[in-house]
């Protein structure tokens, strides 16, 4: 199984300080003047150097559209949690597909849908849904057949909501 562009992304993210600027100069094609100024970088702007780096890798493996994803579900997903609704999830399965509906939360900006094979599995993150007019998603790259949980977190801004209960849809 092929590691998720999140995934990839987050492992990028966290390189060691020490290899972040060997890891610029060796696996992307930013140009080694730009890598040489943030030689000079420390503390948290090293941390801004993994985020380059891990958006630059994520990008040439996984394409641009990918990577741009994936930097934003870091962003949301390390952002502290605050007071929002949580929110009820409801899950109808389909042919082919799983639709879920929610009631609007309106204190939140979106919200992050994730995804498992089993209840108490490793959920990945399938959607992040911005200022949503309707409360409904429909996953369509689900398999015939087969049982998935879901999970919904409403967001504003960078800060995350309480995590719903998971709910289970079997395919048909």
């Amino acid at each position: 199984e092929k590691t998720s562009p999140y995934d990839f992304y987050q492992y990028w993210r966290n390189v060691a300080d020490a290899d972040v600027l060997k890891c610029l100069r060796m696996l992307t094609f930013l140009p080694l003047e730009q890598i040489d100024e943030m030689d000079k970088w420390e503390g948290s702007q090293l941390n801004q150097a993994k985020e380059i780096l891990a958006y630059e890798l994520t990008s040439l493996v996984h394409g641009e559209e990918e990577a741009k994803k994936a930097q934003e579900a870091a962003n949301v997903a390390t952002a502290p949690t605050v007071q929002l609704d949580k929110i009820t999830l409801k899950v109808k399965a389909g042919k082919a597909k799983a639709t879920l509906t929610w009631k609007k939360s309106s204190k939140a900006d979106g919200y992050i849908i994730y995804r498992a094979t089993k209840k108490n599995g490793k959920y990945k993150q399938i959607k992040v849904i911005k200022r949503w007019k309707k409360a409904t998603f429909t996953d369509k790259k689900v398999k015939s057949k087969k049982t998935y949980y879901y999970k919904i977190c409403p967001y504003k801004g960078t800060v995350n909501g309480p995590v719903s209960a998971a709910k289970k849809a079997i395919v048909k």
